[in-house]
C-alpha cells in the first residue's frame, strides 16, 4: 500500500464544517469554497516485540480506522515497504529502537516515528526526539490518547506528555 493524500474542494455558503481531530491545511479558494488537504496517517507499522501488547494495540488501532500491520523486530520494520507512521517499541531483540531511529535518520526516510515505550519519558524522550522520533507516549496510554498522539504525529506535530515539557525545552 501506498500513503496518500487527499484533497478535497468544497463549495460551500454558511455551513459550518467539524473538523477532524487531526490538522488539515486549509485555503481559501474564492468568496465561499475552500481547500482542504486533509494528511492521513491509516497506514502504520506497530514495532512490538511482546505479542501480549501488539495484538491488543493491533486490534485496538483497526477498530478506530487504521490500517496496522505489525512486525516483532527493528530489523523486520527496517525491510518493509514504505508506511506513513511507525509505532515503535524501544527494548526489542537484535536491533532496538534506538537502533531504529538512527538507521531512518541515515536513510533520510521520511516515516514520522511515534515511540511507545514502557520506559517513563524522563528516561528516553529526550534521546529519542533527538534521534528523529516526532513522539513519545508511555505503553500505559488510552486508546484515545493513542489516537490523538498518532493524528499530531502525523500532521507533523511532537508529542510528549506536559510534566516533560520542561525538560524538552531546556535540552532543546
Amino acid at each position: 500500500l501506498i500513503p496518500f493524500v487527499i484533497v478535497l474542494k468544497i463549495a460551500f455558503s454558511d455551513a459550518q464544517i467539524a473538523m477532524p481531530p487531526y490538522q488539515p491545511l486549509i485555503e481559501w479558494v474564492g468568496e465561499k469554497a475552500l481547500h482542504i488537504k486533509l494528511n492521513f496517517a491509516n497506514f502504520a507499522f506497530l514495532v512490538e516485540d511482546d505479542l501480549s501488547i501488539a495484538e491488543p494495540l493491533v486490534a485496538g488501532l483497526r477498530r478506530e480506522g487504521f490500517e496496522v500491520d505489525h512486525v516483532p523486530t527493528g530489523g523486520a520494520a527496517l525491510d518493509a515497504g514504505p508506511v506513513d507512521l511507525v509505532l515503535l517499541d524501544l527494548n526489542m531483540p537484535g536491533r532496538g529502537g534506538m537502533e531504529v531511529l538512527a538507521a531512518l535518520r541515515e536513510e533520510g526516510s521520511p516515516v514520522k516515528t511515534l515511540v511507545v515505550s514502557m520506559y517513563p519519558e524522563d528516561q528516553y524522550a529526550i534521546r529519542c526526539l533527538r534521534a528523529g522520533a516526532r513522539g513519545y507516549v508511555e505503553k500505559s496510554i488510552s486508546t484515545d490518547d493513542l489516537v490523538a498522539a498518532i493524528h499530531s504525529v502525523a500532521a507533523g506535530e511532537p508529542v510528549f506528555s506536559p510534566r516533560l515539557a520542561g525538560f524538552v525545552l531546556e535540552a532543546f
